[in-house]
């Protein structure tokens, strides 16, 4: 190479004085003739002058001729380096861009100068002006405050120190993610010591970082899986000398790790190591041990059956360097085998005596009342009592090869599949309330034992469901529940009524002596005496909750009675647009025997449930009429909404309302009321017709 570089510099040369020294050549020889003949014409003096003259012109010609040379190679040899160069250059930023490596240069003051494709999408700065910018201003620019903060102290950290320097850093990126960088910082300065700049490199190492803290967790998960398995664990390396066991090792040998560690195992018998031997060369040349059933003897004597699983250690080249051995204690697996072989001749011949009694248990199946079913493990019913008839009006081959969840409620389906699929996991009796369609289309309320069938193996592969309607319990249930919630309610109004009688009682003595001392004031202090005692009396109706009260019967006039309710609620039917009509036959209408101011308690319940009923307004008709010789029937005929007759039926129960704002009480207490008067009462409604009260009395002799 150099010599070749010699023979071209030569040939430059010779190029570039090839033409002067031609030119001065034949230059010479031409004025050397024309001195010649010159001499002989003109004379030795004059033939001098002229040459002189025409060497001075032909020398200045050749420097002009070797100068316009000399300027016009330096001027193509700097084009071309300048070519050169610039040709170089975009080849060293095509490179530097093609770098997976972040690489960027900075001057003496730290403000930007290049960065390659790798480093723009790291720091997002496409589109962003950084060249010439500081890190500092960049920070306004893209969202890397801190590390950009972080690399100008690195940089100052570089200079001075004054030598490559290496540095960690992590970077928080705009999504939240990080980026692990290894970052080699290089500064650069003049001849004369002053800065010159500094060129980063950093290599991204977030996936080695990954990968590390995965080998770790890899790590961990395999230490914490040998040292916790329940499963004996022990190595061994090549000579047979124990490197590591686990604490199930120690656990079912008796053995301890210090009695363990660089020996052999702890083998009783020659013939013990013999085996132990030739399963080690199995695994030495690449094989595995799979389930190999044996019998060992424990630090203390006692003999135990053990499965052994031994497999290769291989290092980075695939050389087997040692062995692991799994040990597994299958003594009690072992004894339950033995048990399970003598069982299963009790099994076949018990089976022989069920098979007899099969016949008895379905005689006895067939006639009970509650419903029996046999369900495979998917829900497939594959036997049906006949009591399915009586309970659910459907014939048992109906459910017979259907799934058992078919007439089940659709919000008790996924609760019932979970009892099931808990027989099956516990092997274990449940018990399961649910709602079954009846063929009416009704729901009632079933209340089924679950009892898993198991095979041989102990799998369950079945159950048997023994189920009854227990509709009618819940709702006794319910009512004892509502009945404890009146009780309280009771206690409750015993107790408001007994502090607001204190209050009225001295109200009403500093009245009545006001009432007699003030005369010309009496029609006032009798209004007030008047609510007083309805007050009074509106306590006294509180107490019926708490407890039975004094009922004191007097023959009242039927008609009377209706007329002062009427009366009293007419205000109240007015203002809501309704009328209140009172119908009879002729003649006058029957006394009866009554508590006037309960039956008033009754009446006067139906009738505000009737106007509340009739937001648009209407009639309410009150009929009454003999219903016999010894009874009066009064019915209470609204034009309201009316009512469904499923809510019809529940009518009168403690707590039960169809008003927003009811307590469930008023015709709680209106039943109990006409009860005790020896009455009825029923209730028939359509729903957009209205709502007939029917009651009946009996008429005072």
């Amino acid at each position: 190479m150099n010599t070749e570089a010699n023979v071209q510099k030569v040939k430059r040369k010779w190029n570039f004085w090839r033409v002067p020294t031609v030119f001065i050549g034949i230059t010479t020889v031409a004025l050397w003739t024309t001195h010649l003949l010159l001499r002989e014409h003109l004379g030795e003096g004059r033939a001098a002058d002229f040459i002189h003259w025409t060497v001075e012109m032909l020398l200045l010609l050749s420097m002009v001729m070797m100068l316009y040379r000399y300027i016009r190679q330096d001027l193509a040899e700097l084009i071309q380096s300048k070519q050169s160069l610039t040709q170089t250059e975009a080849q060293l930023r095509a490179l530097i861009d093609a770098m997976p490596n972040v690489i960027s240069f900075k001057d003496a003051d730290g403000r930007w100068l290049e960065a390659n494709r790798a480093a723009e999408q790291l720091f997002q700065l496409d589109g962003v002006p950084y060249r010439g910018k500081t890190d500092s201003q960049l920070v306004q620019m893209i969202p890397f405050k801190k590390a950009l903060l972080t690399c100008a102290a690195s940089d100052e950290q570089t200079w001075e120190k004054g030598q490559v320097c290496q540095f960690n850093e992590t970077l928080i990126m705009p999504d939240g993610s990080f980026r692990h960088l290894a970052v080699t910082k290089i500064p650069t300065y003049y001849p004369d010591g002053r800065r010159k700049g500094i060129a980063i490199l950093g290599y991204d190492e977030t996936e080695q970082h990954r990968a590390q803290e995965e080998l770790m967790m890899a790590k961990e998960q395999l230490e914490s899986l040998f040292k916790n398995n329940a499963d004996g664990i022990v190595v061994v390396d090549l000579d047979g000398k124990i490197r590591a066991v686990n604490d199930a090792f120690e656990q079912i040998f008796g053995y301890t790790t210090g009695e363990l560690l660089g020996k052999e195992l702890p083998l009783q018998s020659e013939q013990s190591k013999r085996m132990i031997s030739e399963l080690h060369e199995v695994v030495i040349n690449g094989g595995q041990v799979r389930g190999y059933e044996t019998t060992k003897l424990k630090k203390d004597g006692t003999r135990i059956d053990i499965s052994l699983t031994m497999s290769p250690i291989r290092n980075a080249v695939g050389e087997v360097v040692a062995i692991s051995g799994i040990i597994r204690d299958i003594s009690d697996q072992k004894r339950s085998m033995q048990a399970l072989q003598e069982s299963e001749e009790r099994y076949r011949r018990l089976a022989e005596a069920l098979h007899e009694s099969e016949a008895k248990y379905r005689l006895i199946a067939d006639n009970m009342s509650d419903l029996i079913r046999l369900v495979a493990l998917d829900g497939t019913v594959h036997y049906a009592s006949p009591s399915h008839k009586q309970l659910l009006g459907f014939t048992p081959e109906v459910f017979e090869g259907q799934s058992t969840f078919s007439y089940v409620h659709p919000d008790d389906v996924e609760p019932v599949k979970a009892r099931f699929g808990q027989m099956v996991v516990e092997n274990s009796p449940a018990l399961i309330e649910l709602r079954y369609q009846h063929c009416n289309g009704n729901w009632i309320l079933l209340e089924a034992l679950g009892m898993p069938i198991t095979n041989a193996v102990g799998e369950v592969e079945s159950f048997v469901l023994v189920g009854r309607d227990i509709t009618e319990r819940k709702r006794t249930e319910e009512l004892l529940r509502n009945s404890d919630k009146l009780s309280m309610l009771g206690q409750l109004a015993a107790g408001i009524a007994h502090e607001i009688r204190n209050p009225l009682t001295a109200l009403r003595g500093f009245i009545q002596l006001l009432h007699t001392q003030n005369v010309s004031n009496s029609m006032y202090c009798d209004i007030m005496l008047s609510e007083l005692d309805r007050i009074n009396f509106i306590v006294s109706e509180l107490l019926v909750l708490a407890k039975p009260q004094a009922i004191h019967f007097q023959k009242r006039e039927l008609g009377s009675l209706l007329g002062s309710v009427i009366t009293l609620l007419e205000s109240q039917a007015l203002m809501n647009n309704v009328h209140i009509l009172l119908e009879h036959g002729e003649g006058s209408l029957p006394s009866i025997v009554c508590e006037e101011n309960q039956l008033k308690q009754v009446f006067i319940n139906i009738l505000k449930n009737a106007i509340e009923a009739m937001p648009d307004g209407g009639d309410i008709r009150i009929c009454i009429g003999a219903e016999s010789t010894r009874r009066v029937k009064i019915r209470f005929i609204d034009q309201g909404c009316g009512i469904s007759s499923e809510r019809v039926q529940k009518l009168g129960e403690p707590f039960y309302t169809t008003k927003e704002k009811g307590t469930g009480l008023g015709l709680m207490v209106s039943y109990k009321i006409i009860e005790n008067h020896n009455g009825t009462i029923k209730i028939d409604s359509e729903v957009g017709i209205g709502t007939t009260v029917h009651i009946t009395l009996p008429i005072a002799e």
